[in-house]
């Protein structure tokens, strides 16, 4: 019992942190927009509209809807709202390892390792679907391991309700089982994954009756990241993989389970390798073969397996003859909470829904609107980009409507820009050599900058 209050504490903690975090990344579409749909219509449509359908069911969109009307449209409503999935997600961590250890204090080092892991922390502070999808993925774990057949179900709908990709870890989940557990047993487990197969077709099938596709249309502003990439683009892919699987002090972790191996080789035999390789195949696949499904978020499935995996290789490294186990266990708890100090060029696009360096951008942003506030400037003839582009209401949740510009706009009088909107990396040196400062935050190596636009025919 006091476990799981200390598990519900440490959700609470990261909803207190992150309270008055407007919508950032992705999350602007995937919550914030479909949730005002919803909101502003009253629920009288199941469908979103193509400008803001980007193909995913809109259950989680329908639930923040949900909650402001109970509650208020708030931003702390919604980030009050992940909590029974940020709290699920970290407690089913818990059972997890406590399967294979046996052990509560090293079942709730496999929570704070989870907690530390800075893809997921940045997602938990950013009222992302994605820990919805992490609480799934891990109840339907739990469930399989403990034969829990409707846990099981109940988790399987969920994965095919929250997004798409939710339903590419089902199907991971679902190649596991048979590769875990063989012919006879398998198909039994596999039943229970079947509720959640059937939501998902059922999903995709009204959708494409209503809409007339699946994933993407050619008009929509997504549609460029579905283009596939020619042999180039796919080792380009490659090596971004690599990239991710390894950054933000993950190396670490691959380093530790190597020498593991080579030392200790019976610790590091898991089961769940299979369930890292199963899921992390069909989530491969978009991944290698398309231009932008490359984000790092995308393989938290995998990356949390390869968290259990690790805590549970170190658990037993005392019965492999090495007493030390806390060090090695503190190494990697240090190495992945480093992992939101990593800094990379100026050139280089940053996951930054996947760390925390960028909260700074937070109260930097508010500062500069409150400078345009001041100086009368107006939002509609500042360009800017993603993921600011949306209307403050959008992102704020402060009732104004206005929104900025885009960077192409001949209209535009101001620039407002900084260096975690990776679509304009390469035109921010042009725009600080070419035009005129007018007000400059920073802090922690994060800024935005407002520019008054030199006239030119260029």
């Amino acid at each position: 019992m006091k476990h799981t209050v200390i598990i519900a504490l440490i959700a609470l903690a990261i909803i207190a942190w992150s309270r008055d975090h407007f919508f950032f990344w992705d999350t602007v579409q995937l919550t914030s927009k479909h949730a005002h749909w919803f909101f502003e219509h009253d629920f009288r449509y199941f469908f979103l509209p193509e400008a803001y359908d980007s193909g995913h069911p809109p259950f989680w969109g329908m639930y923040h809807a949900l909650l402001w009307k109970l509650f208020g449209k708030r931003l702390i409503v919604s980030h009050l709202g992940i909590f029974p999935f940020l709290f699920g997600g970290l407690y089913f961590m818990y059972r997890n390892a406590y399967e294979w250890t046996k052990d509560n204090a090293w079942s709730l080092a496999a929570v704070l390792l989870l907690v530390a892991d800075p893809v997921y922390l940045t997602q938990a502070t950013l009222v992302s679907p994605d820990i919805a999808l992490v609480c799934f993925f891990l109840m339907a774990v739990y469930g399989l391991h403990t034969d829990r057949r409707p846990m099981v179900a109940i988790a399987s709908i969920g994965l095919a309700w929250i997004s798409l990709r939710g339903m590419m870890s089902l199907a991971g989940l679902a190649l596991f089982v048979l590769w875990q557990y063989g012919r006879r047993d398998g198909w039994r487990r596999l039943v229970a994954l079947l509720p959640g197969a059937a939501a998902g077709i059922a999903f995709l099938t009204a959708h494409y009756l209503h809409s007339r596709w699946i994933g993407f249309h050619a008009d929509s502003p997504w549609s460029p990241s579905f283009a596939l990439v020619d042999i180039k683009g796919f080792f380009k892919n490659i090596i971004v993989w690599v990239w991710r699987m390894t950054d933000f002090g993950r190396v670490f972790l691959w380093l530790l389970l190597a020498a593991m191996a080579i030392r200790y080789r019976q610790v590091v035999r898991h089961p769940y390798w299979k369930l890292a390789a199963a899921t992390g195949a069909v989530l491969l696949g978009p991944f290698l073969l398309f231009k932008g499904l490359n984000g790092m978020r995308y393989l938290l499935p995998v990356f949390i397996t390869i968290d259990l995996i690790f805590l549970t290789a170190v658990f037993r490294l005392r019965e492999a003859g090495y007493p030390r186990r806390l060090a090695v266990w503190l190494v990697a708890l240090v190495a992945l909470v480093s992992g939101h100090s990593w800094r990379y060029p100026p050139g280089i696009s940053v996951s930054w829904d996947t760390t925390l360096r960028h909260a700074p951008y937070y109260t930097l942003r508010r500062k500069m609107l409150r400078y345009m506030d001041a100086h009368h400037i107006p939002l509609e003839k500042t360009a800017t980009a993603f993921p600011n582009t949306a209307s403050r209401e959008i992102i704020d949740l402060d009732g104004r409507k206005e929104a900025m510009t885009t960077m192409d706009d001949p209209r535009a009088e101001y620039y407002f820009i900084s260096n975690i909107y990776n679509d304009i990396k390469h035109q921010i040196p042009l725009i600080e050599r070419r035009d005129s400062l007018a007000a400059s935050y920073a802090r922690g190596g994060i800024y935005v900058k407002l520019y008054r636009r030199k006239h030119r025919t260029d």
